[in-house]
């Protein structure tokens, strides 16, 4: 499965949890925006084989990581959605501001 299936099967599940939810295709920073009338959340979708993710894998993934951070910092609610493929504990959510280029694991 590619990267934008697993924002669409994140985006139903928000959906079935009464969210509002727009997708950003592309790669932009921000895959979903979930809204409901008193929270707005920012949200990053990833997915490994591996049982790790790291968020400094390349300058792309740091310059984004590091404007997502900075957003949590100003007051945005952001989270990393990762899914783990292989494992059957689904979606694990992390938010942000966290130290800089965490490692998620399982």
């Amino acid at each position: 499965m590619v990267g934008s299936n697993y924002e669409r099967r994140l985006k139903k599940e928000l959906e079935k949890d009464n969210w509002l939810v727009l997708r950003s295709a592309g790669s932009h920073g921000i895959d979903l925006l979930a809204l409901k009338p008193t929270k707005h959340i920012l949200i990053e979708v990833k997915s490994t084989s591996k049982n790790r993710l790291k968020t400094n894998i390349n300058q792309k993934s740091k310059e984004q990581f590091d404007m997502l951070n900075k957003l949590a910092q100003k007051g945005f609610t952001v989270f990393y959605y990762v899914w783990f493929k292989g494992t059957r504990t689904g979606w694990h959510k992390y938010q942000l501001p966290i130290e800089a280029y965490p490692t998620f694991e399982v």
